[in-house]
């Protein structure tokens, strides 16, 4: 997929979708611990090397029920530079 994207000029897109509990309920959803998320996470970043991409990084995590301050700690140790967007994200119209 990599390779696919850089060949045609166009950045990867991923999204990562593994953290703990996921789902909120009492289902394990998700990496069975935090380790082996952050694991998970660092193999992700590692195979991607200097590639330039993107992470979507849990996109309904941080607005699920079940956020604690353990769920923000994994968010904010797996957040590299970039953009994070909490919740829906209302962009401003553009101005004419």
């Amino acid at each position: 997929m990599v390779t696919r994207a850089r060949d045609r000029g166009e950045i990867p897109v991923f999204v990562a979708y593994y953290i703990p509990n996921r789902g909120c309920t009492d289902f394990k959803q998700g990496a069975p611990d935090t380790a082996a998320y952050d694991a998970c996470l660092r193999d992700l970043v590692d195979a991607l090397g200097a590639v330039s991409s993107v992470i979507v990084l849990e996109p309904d995590a941080a607005t699920a029920d079940c956020y604690n301050a353990g769920r923000g700690k994994l968010l904010t140790r797996a957040v590299l530079p970039g953009y994070g967007c909490r919740g829906v994200c209302r962009w401003r119209a553009s101005v004419s």
